[in-house]
């Protein structure tokens, strides 16, 4: 018996010592290593910025193959990952590297001298996706021949300086052999003159979205570009004056708008709209009364219309009497960025909550965002208000309004100055509503910085 029982020991020794070395092997694969490629993948891309420097082995994947051999396998295939570099007027083999791992060819390319190579990157011009090109002048943008681009779907182009005439058809010529072309924008800091008239060879056709910001820009501009875009589904502009004419645009497949002015309206017509984004910062008395009629018409002919943003100024008392004017029966989904004037705060309440007749009848999805510091104004009022307007649509029972499903405050910066106490006592009001089942979202701050508290 003793002779089994010292056997027994012997083994069980000899267990705990292959269970020691089973554990130590284990810890050498590291449960991490027992993901799925697809989703290492996918965690890699979240940590990579784009656009990253492509030398950077802080801000491009690089540094994730420094950290073991099955991390440096899946970074070096070809993938999403490497997409978006951000090219300076330096082109070399590590470049190279990039753009033949980078699938799909995404990439931002700044060019600020005349001598700056673009050989590497006109060697992939066949796998180009989205590229954006920028530049001080508009030499610096003028790639000559490309030869074509089959896969590319959308160009981004910055100009800091002025533009030559003639420049803007020379800057757009490598593009006009893009079949798949869909998306432009556009960022000049030059007069209008120096665009028109369009080239004709570029493939206007193409477009399904367009976005602007050039600088004294007109609405004569809008109109010549909606009218040689027929198939542009988003259109957005930074124009701000107005011509001394121009024939009115009907347009029928624009879904999006993006406009700095109300008076822009009265040149467009477009019937299956279905959102809004509105500047009304600027007006006075006179331009309300003014563009009431340009509204109301352009409001009339879009009846699909369910969205608007409206970029405005509170505390001016602006806002409220311009919009009273009319009734948004279809609107389903509301944003509203603030620039925050004084302690006012009497035009956001009857926008949403009590107007008679209310504006917005049929509203389930809100969002209310401040661009300007809160502690320029009376925090503690435009809390109660804010909560005020939420709570009415909320608790609507009998009032034959729709309810709010949908609620999002991304407050910024100034509301990050705010006390802790000031925070809590906001974040507290809306908890209770959210407990009541409302889909409601809080955040604080920008960027890396911002913080989800409700």
């Amino acid at each position: 018996m003793s002779r089994l029982t010292a056997v027994l020991a012997d083994a069980q020794c000899q267990l705990d010592s292959l269970e020691e070395l089973r554990q130590a092997h284990i810890r050498l694969f590291p449960p991490i290593h027992m993901l799925p490629v697809e989703i290492l993948l996918a965690i890699f891309k979240l940590t990579v910025k784009k656009p990253y420097q492509f030398s950077s082995i802080q801000d491009g994947p690089w540094g994730l193959g420094h950290v073991c051999r099955i991390w440096r396998q899946i970074t070096a295939a070809p993938s999403s990952l490497w997409s978006s570099p951000y090219c300076g007027s330096y082109c070399n083999a590590m470049l190279s590297t990039v753009f033949e791992r980078s699938l799909p060819l995404v990439f931002h390319y700044e060019i600020n001298s005349k001598r700056a190579s673009t050989d590497i990157v006109k060697h992939h011009s066949l796998r180009w996706h989205k590229i954006t090109l920028i530049g001080a002048t508009d030499s610096h943008l003028q790639l000559g021949d490309v030869g074509p681009l089959p896969l590319l779907a959308a160009v981004a182009l910055r100009i800091s300086g002025q533009m030559e005439p003639e420049s803007f058809a020379q800057i757009l010529h490598p593009f006009q052999s893009a079949p798949k072309l869909q998306s432009l924008k556009l960022t000049i800091d030059s007069r209008v003159e120096c665009l028109t008239p369009l080239p004709s060879a570029f493939p206007w056709h193409q477009l399904t979205h367009l976005d602007h910001s050039i600088r004294w820009s007109t609405f004569l501009l809008d109109c010549q570009l909606l009218s040689h875009c027929p198939d542009l589904q988003s259109y957005i502009t930074q124009s701000r004056d107005e011509p001394g004419s121009s024939d009115a645009v009907h347009h029928s497949k624009l879904t999006f708008l993006g406009i700095q002015h109300v008076a822009l309206l009265r040149y467009l017509q477009c019937t299956s709209l279905t959102g809004l984004k509105l500047s009304i910062a600027t007006l006075g008395k006179d331009a309300i009364r003014r563009y009431v009629l340009p509204l109301r018409t352009f409001l009339g002919h879009s009846p699909l219309l369910t969205y608007i943003n409206i970029n405005a100024v509170l505390g001016s008392g602006r806002l409220f009497p311009f919009l009273s004017t009319f009734t948004f029966t279809n609107i389903r989904k509301l944003e509203l960025k603030l620039d925050i004037e004084d302690d006012d705060m009497c035009d956001i309440q009857p926008l949403v909550a009590s107007a008679t007749p209310l504006l917005f009848p049929n509203l389930t999805q809100f969002a209310c965002a401040s661009s300007r510091p809160m502690y320029f104004c009376n925090t503690e009022r435009f809390d109660q208000s804010l909560f005020a307007v939420i709570e009415s649509r909320w608790h609507v029972e009998g009032r034959g309004v729709a309810q709010l499903q949908l609620v999002r405050l991304p407050f910024k910066s100034g509301y990050c100055m705010m006390a802790a106490d000031e925070r809590r006592r906001m974040t507290d009001s809306f908890r209770v509503l959210k407990e009541e089942g409302l889909d409601i979202a809080v955040f604080w701050g920008e960027g890396e910085a911002r913080q989800q508290l409700l």
